[in-house]
This record gives C-alpha cells, structure tokens and sequence, in this order.
C-alpha cells in the first residue's frame, strides 16, 4: 500500500502546479462571479500584459508538472505484475491468442491495439504500459482541465475505488476515462465532440453507449427544471428498467453473469447506502445552485446515476456487473467535490466538508479494497519485484 500512497503524494503535490499554470496560460484568475462564488473564469489582467517568452515559460512549465503528475501513477500501473485478478485471467493469454491469429474481444479496437504492439514487441507487459498511459492521461488531463481545486480530485482519487478497479478491469476502466475526459462536452452542448468520445470508449468497451443517457438528461431542460419530480419519477420507473436492462444482457455475451454464480441473489447494501449518503450530500450543498450553474446540475446528475445503478442491485442480483456499470457515474465524483467545495462560505466548511467526504470514500475504499480484496490489487508487486 505504500506504494500507492507515495505515487499518489506526489500526484497531489504536482497537480496543484500543474492546474495553477494551466489557467494562467488560459489567462483565467480565481474571480468571484455574479453570485459571489469564486471561480475560475475571468481573463488576468496580467495574463494580458504577459510577454510572448512570459508566457511560453509558463506553459513550459505546465508540462513540467503536468508530466510529474502525471508519471507516478503512469509508472505504477505500467510496471505492475501479477495485479489484479484479470492480469493472467484474461490480458495475458489474450495476448497470445491475438498473437496466433484470434479475436478474443468482441470490441474489435481493443484487438487492434494488441495487434499494434505486438508488431513492436511479443512481451505482454506492454499491453499494459500503454492502457494506463491511456487511462492515467485521461483522468489527469480531465482534473487537471475540469477540476475546481485539482489536488482535492487527486485526493478523491487516491481514497476513491475507480483508482484500484482501474488496475483489474483495464478495458472498461479505459472507456470510463475516455467518457470522463468527455464532460465538458456534455456540459456544452457538443454533440459532435461527445459522441466521438463515445464512439472512442465503445471500441475499447462497449457498454459506453449507455453514456449517451445522462447526455441527454443534461441537455433536456425539463429535467433540469423538474430535477425533484425528476428523481421520483426515476426511482418508480426503475423496476421497468431493471427488467429491460436483463432481456438486454441476457442476448448479449454479459449473459453469463446472470448464469455464473455471479448472480448470487444478494443486493449491494453497502454500495448503495455510500451513494445515497453521497448524492444526499452533494445534493444539499448544490440544491439552490443547479438551475444557474450546468457543471453543478451535470455532476449532480452523474450521482443519481450512480445511485440508481447501486439501487438496481436490489432488482438484478449481480453485483459485479452492477458495479462495473456504476463506475461510469462514479469518476465524476473527482470533479463534483470540488464543485461543491466552491459553494461553501469559509474556509472551515470547505475543510470539513473535503475532509470529511475524504474520510468517508475513504472507509467505503478500505472496506473494499483492504478487507474484502476486492479486484486482487494488494499487496502491490512490480515487474522489479514485490514492493
């Protein structure tokens, strides 16, 4: 554990720079706005009297520290061996079937990017160098760009159960960080934009498609202005849901959840009370502010979403596969506590709220990670050794 503690350190402390100079090469300073929430959307003065060496040495600098915020977590994952249960489960041998001539993934773009590195190398290790490159640059990037206060999504991150789950299921984990990098499309109306993203994740997975739902909640304003009849109305219909979503699955290869002693017959309790607390939470501090604020009412939305996919579990009795859906929604927790953090007065409800929501994923992580095992990440070991 050490190990992920140390990289995610570093992580924390070169993100916060890395952020800093990004918004003064975009020539935004931290601004009060008409209601009096500090963001950062005004352009700096100083930003505009900036000599053309000024600002090259600030973006000279941003991708210094972008990259060493960017390297910890990069390293750690690409030189992982033996972690996580899918490691000699599925990617390695995999990896030998796509050698000798097969297609063992049904997304065809995952097939092709094992093909492209075995025209370079037969060692299976670089399948995985290069998916947490891919993973790690687009959860960085995204906090980096997105974020309200960068190191606390890095903190949010380190505590969260995305970071660890990311390490087993590489496929998926890589369609949930492309859809991820996606938000401020969502938030802006780029269909363009975002529906190319999703087109990007589903060749890695393709239950990214399910991602164009909250795209078109957060488009359509009657969702918005209803938000509370809203929640309601998808709670009652959620039981006509569960029972489309398991015809769907079941003419589809995720049939075998339903037909492997994954389907154990136990709901989720602990999931699901974690995103009830959380959507109750966010949902408190936010409620006065969706209407004006879109990011806010968008994140928000991710929530419900990932409690409404925890709740199912109550329906569908395959937690895993519950859980793996749920993650679409779960990232969006890296941005949305920061922006809820920015509607808090002073500086001791902020801490307490940060600290607080810390402390509590933190427990959740543990719980899952520590003491049930969950995903098979502890004890770290790396291609160099057990660390």
């Amino acid at each position: 554990m050490i190990v992920y503690l140390l990289a995610f350190a570093l992580t924390i402390v070169f993100i916060h720079f890395a952020s800093v100079y990004y918004r003064r090469i975009r020539g935004e300073r931290c601004a009060p706005d008409a209601v009096g929430v500090r963001r950062f959307r005004m352009p700096a003065r100083s930003a505009v009297c900036r000599t053309p060496v000024q600002r090259r040495a600030d973006l000279i600098r941003y991708l210094i520290f972008f990259f060493l915020a960017f390297f910890p977590l990069f390293f750690v994952a690409a030189v992982r061996y033996d972690v996580g249960t899918d490691y000699f489960y599925t990617y390695t041998p995999n990896w030998w079937k796509i050698m000798a001539g097969e297609s063992p993934y049904s997304e065809w773009g995952f097939n092709l990017l094992n093909r492209v590195l075995q025209w370079f190398t037969s060692d299976p290790q670089w399948l995985f160098v290069a998916t947490s490159a891919l993973f790690t640059f687009a959860v960085i990037r995204t906090i980096v760009c997105c974020s309200d206060n960068a190191a606390l999504s890095a903190a949010v991150l380190l505590v969260s159960c995305v970071w660890f789950w990311s390490l087993n299921n590489v496929r998926q984990a890589i369609a949930v960080a492309i859809m991820f990098a996606a938000f401020p499309f969502m938030v802006n109306r780029q269909w363009a934009q975002y529906l190319f993203c999703l087109f990007f994740a589903w060749l890695f997975h393709w239950t990214a498609l399910l991602m164009i739902l909250p795209f078109l909640v957060v488009q359509v304003g009657l969702f918005r202005k209803y938000f509370a009849f809203s929640i309601v109305a998808a709670v009652l219909l959620l039981p006509v849901v569960c029972k489309a979503v398991v015809w769907v699955a079941l003419q589809t290869k995720y049939a075998y959840f339903f037909e492997s002693d994954l389907n154990n017959s136990r709901a989720n309790p602990v999931n699901i009370l974690y995103h009830l607390a959380a959507f109750v939470l966010t949902g408190f501090v936010l409620r006065e502010h969706i209407g004006k604020d879109k990011s806010a009412y968008a994140l928000l939305c991710m929530q419900f979403f990932a409690l409404l996919l925890s709740a199912s579990s109550l329906l569908i009795s395959v937690s895993e596969m519950i859980a793996r859906l749920t993650m679409f929604f779960q990232i969006y927790q890296l941005l949305l506590i920061p922006r809820c953090c920015i509607y808090l007065r002073t500086g001791a409800g902020k801490t307490v709220f940060g600290g607080a929501y810390l402390l509590f994923y933190g427990l959740y992580m543990v719980y899952y990670i520590v003491l049930q095992g969950y995903h098979a990440v502890l004890p770290y070991q790396s291609i160099f050794g057990v660390a």
